[in-house]
């Protein structure tokens, strides 16, 4: 990836699970014990702004604050991170600054995407739909074809300068001993004989010349075939038992039963950055108005800690101040 990120060339890379986004941010950007000599990192500076200020920065403030970085330090890359873990309005300012050429005057600085610093963006699949970026180099962990050609829509985007490349890799098995990221998503028990996963090798081996797929391929020829292939004579029902299941319209026994299997315990957490948020939601007693008003701040995940809980109806929220260490600067909710 970093050999990707060089000359002014900007690099995205799509991973699977949110662990393994944040374990390549990691590996990808330089950690250096001094400061004025640390990466420059985009949710950083987001949040320095919002410790200064007590708001959010416009795109246009996010890239000269960067932009000033990089020449303070002599710097030649910009790092960011998408995840859900991120608060949406986060994720979004983000993505703005990087990539919307219609934020601020005409005048203003062009979007870093446009610039001559080179951008490393890691991210999740929060990325591959409805999020309007483009990049030189797009890496992505194995998935089925429809999530890569997805994500083959972020690279070259604007169609300038040479064709991109969109390189498909398989993150290995973390050392913690998880299962290897892909399978997590996309295989399960299953691993790559499940038809998902299993039907995407087949596609790609039939139609990589020298390791290589064009675009036109991609796009239109495998997509056609893999969703032909997955109801293409006997599928591999995974579960025996759910099958028959399924087969017999058992409804007492498909009760609570699930095709995706469940990760992790994922909590509706409300984050609280910038002065009105948390005034509205940690300085008092927050109810579902107070809630409401910040839906950029609403996260679907697992935090580690909270500093309250607001139920409303049948949900329940979890409050955290996304000034301390509850919330990572670039990483979102721990």
């Amino acid at each position: 990836m970093t050999e990707a990120a060089r000359d002014g060339q900007n690099v995205l890379a799509v991973c699977n699970t949110r662990a393994s986004a944040e374990e390549l941010y990691q590996y990808v950007t330089p950690m250096v014990g001094v400061e004025e000599n640390a990466p420059v990192e985009l949710g950083r500076l987001l949040h320095d702004y919002v410790d200064e200020t007590g708001e959010l920065p416009s795109p246009v403030e996010l890239r000269r604050l960067a932009l000033d970085v990089v020449a303070e330090q002599d710097a030649d890359t910009v790092y960011a991170f998408l995840s859900g873990d991120v608060r949406p309005d986060d994720r979004k300012l983000l993505i703005d600054t990087l990539y919307d050429d219609e934020a601020g005057d005409e005048d203003d600085l062009d979007p870093l995407l446009d610039g001559d610093v080179s951008v490393i963006l890691v991210s999740t699949s929060v990325v591959e739909a409805g999020v309007d970026v483009s990049f030189d180099t797009v890496f992505r962990d194995y998935a089925p074809i429809p999530n890569i050609v997805q994500s083959g829509g972020r690279c070259n985007r604007s169609f300038g300068g040479e064709t991109g490349d969109v390189v498909i890799w398989r993150l290995a098995e973390p050392e913690d001993g998880s299962a290897i990221p892909s399978l997590v998503i996309h295989g399960g028990h299953g691993g790559d004989a499940l038809p998902l996963l299993r039907e995407t090798g087949y596609v790609l081996r039939r139609h990589a010349e020298d390791g290589c797929i064009n675009e036109s391929t991609m796009v239109s020829d495998t997509v056609g075939e893999f969703y032909e292939s997955l109801f293409d004579g006997e599928l591999e029902p995974g579960d025996e038992r759910l099958a028959d299941a399924v087969s017999s319209a058992s409804m007492s026994e498909l009760e609570g039963e699930h095709l995706i299997e469940e990760i992790e315990d994922y909590e509706d957490v409300v984050a609280g950055l910038i002065d009105e948020e948390r005034a509205d939601l940690l300085g008092g007693d927050p109810n579902a108005g107070n809630i409401g008003r910040h839906p950029g701040a609403q996260i679907n995940t697992d935090p580690d800690a909270w500093m309250d809980e607001v139920t409303v109806g049948n949900s329940r929220y979890l409050l955290v101040d996304a000034s301390n260490a509850s919330y990572h600067p670039v990483f979102g909710v721990r």
